[in-house]
């Protein structure tokens, strides 16, 4: 063959397996394939699951579960971690990180710091903050937010802060960053 096959054997009741499956296959060329032997796609692991999400609620049968089990800081988050490299050797993350009573963070970073700032988030309480960790309405946006169909600098952009300094705007803009 073309690798390693581990194989499942379900007992069959009589001391002999009944029914003998690839349930983890390792290939030659560094794909890992779980449940997904007879699937010929790309990446280097693939995971194939079969439920219905519709009738299945996702907690109980998920294809794929992070768990991280660090008790020391309270509530402990898994992650899923986005890199590459450039060819001056300067490593780009992006991530996702969270459970369910933080939510769910995004991460970017052009790097090798991690910045612990997420770019976005959606916390427990399903309100979404860009910018800001700490949303106090459906969606927060710290910073400029701008509304243009076509993206030629004409639409309508929003300008406020607690001080009291607070615009609607529409018209051209200048995309200030």
């Amino acid at each position: 063959g073309d690798g390693l096959a581990v194989k499942y054997a379900d007992g069959g009741g009589s001391g002999s397996p009944s029914n003998i499956t690839d349930s983890m296959f390792f290939k030659n060329n560094g794909q890992i394939q779980v449940n997904a032997t007879s699937e010929s796609v790309g990446g280097r692991v693939v995971i194939k699951h079969n439920v219905n999400y519709n009738t299945t609620d996702f907690d109980d049968d998920p294809t794929l579960y992070l768990l991280n089990d660090d008790r020391t800081t309270g509530v402990s988050e898994a992650a899923i971690v986005l890199a590459g490299r450039n060819t001056a050797g300067s490593t780009y993350r992006a991530a996702i990180s969270g459970n369910g009573s933080t939510g769910l963070k995004f991460y970017t970073s052009n790097n090798a710091e991690l910045d612990d700032t997420p770019a976005m988030l959606i916390n427990g309480s399903g309100k979404v903050g860009i910018g800001t960790n700490s949303p106090k309405q459906f969606l927060s946006v710290l910073g400029r937010a701008s509304f243009d169909v076509q993206g030629d600098y004409y639409g309508a952009w929003i300008d406020g802060n607690s001080d009291g300094s607070s615009s609607f705007n529409v018209g051209v803009w200048h995309n200030a960053g």
